[in-house]
């Protein structure tokens, strides 16, 4: 399908996900794998190699489900909060590639991914545009601070204490 055939949309967050804390949108994954064919060789050892066990002990929200199937090209099948199944083929894929996988589902919203219609959206856009550290024709807060001109005219809290803690160690000694 061409660029231009897919629907555009506008970038989303699921539900206002992270306002007051963050939800995991993934809530089911399954692994499916046979047993005896090379291609499912990866997902073997990703399963033997206890890196699906360290998976569902650092993910306690998701159902982490194994799936033998016979002479079947292994799968990874992912349920999304949103009600939307995504799938994974994952033929002749090292260990390494099948625990990125996870990882990676993990961190998905469970939306489409399809082409947005802009990189940058808001429901109150400013007047003034978007700011950035170069807006005003040179980086604002990268210069070497402390700077003469931001010299404070008085000693610091820090430099008080260590002037009193010289002082009293002078009278003890």
């Amino acid at each position: 399908m061409s660029r231009q055939m897919l629907p555009r949309v506008f970038l989303s967050q699921p539900l206002q996900n992270g306002v007051s804390r963050y939800t995991c949108q993934l809530k089911r994954i399954t692994l499916k794998f046979c047993k005896f064919r090379p291609n499912s060789l990866g997902a073997r050892e990703f399963i033997e190699n206890g890196d699906f066990l360290e998976f569902a002990r650092a993910n306690p929200q998701v159902a982490c489900y194994l799936k033998p199937r016979r002479n079947r090209p292994p799968v990874l099948q992912a349920e999304f909060a949103n009600g939307s199944v995504q799938l994974a083929r994952i033929d002749s894929f090292p260990a390494e590639f099948v625990r990125r996988w996870f990882w990676l589902m993990r961190g998905r919203s469970g939306d489409d991914l399809l082409p947005l219609h802009e990189n940058l959206r808001s429901f109150h856009p400013s007047v003034q545009g978007v700011w950035t550290p170069f807006t005003f024709g040179r980086s604002v807060g990268l210069g070497d601070l402390p700077d003469s001109r931001h010299r404070p005219m008085s000693p610091s809290a820090t430099e008080l204490i260590q002037q009193l803690h010289r002082l009293q160690s002078a009278r003890m000694s």
